[in-house]
């Protein structure tokens, strides 16, 4: 049961639960104040995935080994997504003039997908500013990527 109570406005907005599956389907079920009761049923299964793959389904395609969202990013809001074969991987932020900002990820990696949430933060732990800023990736399966990332403040 998602809700009860609710006047009929003829919408209802929910969040969809976070439980992958291949066969999702949806039955509605509404009754009314005389106890009239009407029923009705998805036609079809569809598929809830993870927000994880769901970005990297879209943001990883062409064999692409890394990406970055949301770009333009607000401090705390900006992800550095990958899949890699097993092996190790650093992942650095580097500023416009190419100094290093920030080292997100540094050492071995299993393999598969991974997603990092850049806080916004120089190694310091300051905020850094407004601007333009380079994620690279690294790693020892002969894979590399760099990808621009522009900072906006909020």
């Amino acid at each position: 049961m998602i809700a009860t109570g609710l006047q009929n406005t003829g919408t209802y907005d929910w969040v969809v639960p976070a439980t992958p599956t291949e066969h999702a389907r949806v039955r509605v079920t509404a009754h009314d104040g005389c106890e009239h009761v009407v029923a009705d049923a998805s036609d079809a299964d569809f598929k809830i995935v993870n927000l994880v793959d769901a970005v990297a389904d879209n943001l990883l395609i062409r064999g692409e080994v890394m990406g970055v969202y949301p770009n333009p990013a607000a401090p705390g809001t900006a992800h550095v997504l990958y899949r890699l074969p097993a092996g190790t991987v650093s992942i650095d932020i580097y500023d416009i003039a190419g100094r290093l900002v920030r080292r997100l990820d540094s050492g071995p990696f299993a393999g598969g997908l991974r997603s990092l949430k850049w806080d916004g933060r120089g190694s310091d732990g300051k905020v850094m500013p407004a601007g333009i800023y380079f994620v690279r990736l690294q790693s020892s399966a002969h894979k590399s990527a760099t990808k621009r990332l522009i900072l906006v403040q909020q």
